[in-house]
């Protein structure tokens, strides 16, 4: 099963936790994650020999720079979110726009955008690589539902970010504003 992170290579887009949790799961068989984003700090081969230190670099794989993100949302399963501060999660919205399921840490952006669909699954603390590695567990043995899991974060995306049912949002305010104005 393929995991996917979309963040810059920065700390506080959760570079630790991310190691933390491979190493939770190091024995268990049958997931990778691959994490995409652009290296401000220059951290992707520190990061990649760390990965080869821990003997991870099988599992935990960094490529740096993505042009294409529809490709890479297609190729993984389920995105992580691991970030450790993130005011709005742009990368959550863009997952569950293909239809991505999410496993994101309780930042304030991660709540926002996932509140709706958290049952207590989707959801963990910014400390929680325990249960994530839990819920990856589960995960990866549910695999074939993760197609109809998905439905519900797109469809989720289609009723609050989709721009043509903003744009219905906001003609529908400027009407009833006008409509009061009028009065």
């Amino acid at each position: 099963m393929i995991f996917g992170v979309a963040a810059n290579f920065l700390p506080h887009k959760g570079i630790e936790f991310i190691f933390e949790l491979a190493m939770c799961l190091k024995s268990t068989p049958g997931w990778e994650i691959h994490w995409v984003g652009g290296d401000p700090k220059n951290l992707r081969k520190k990061l990649q020999q760390k990965s080869k230190e821990l003997g991870l670099d099988r599992k935990l794989i960094f490529h740096g720079f993505c042009e294409n993100m529809d490709s890479f949302y297609e190729s993984i399963d389920c995105l992580i979110h691991p970030a450790q501060y993130e005011p709005f999660g742009i990368v959550l919205i863009e997952a569950m726009s293909h239809g991505i399921p999410i496993l994101s840490t309780k930042t304030n952006g991660g709540m926002e955008v996932l509140s709706e669909i958290d049952d207590g699954y989707w959801l963990v603390e910014l400390n929680g690589v325990v249960p994530m590695a839990k819920k990856i567990e589960r995960l990866i043995n549910m695999r074939e539902e993760l197609e109809v899991i998905g439905k519900k974060f797109q469809e989720r995306f289609k009723k609050e970010y989709l721009f043509s049912n903003s744009m219905e949002e906001m003609e529908k305010f400027f009407s009833d504003v006008l409509f009061w104005h009028k009065k």
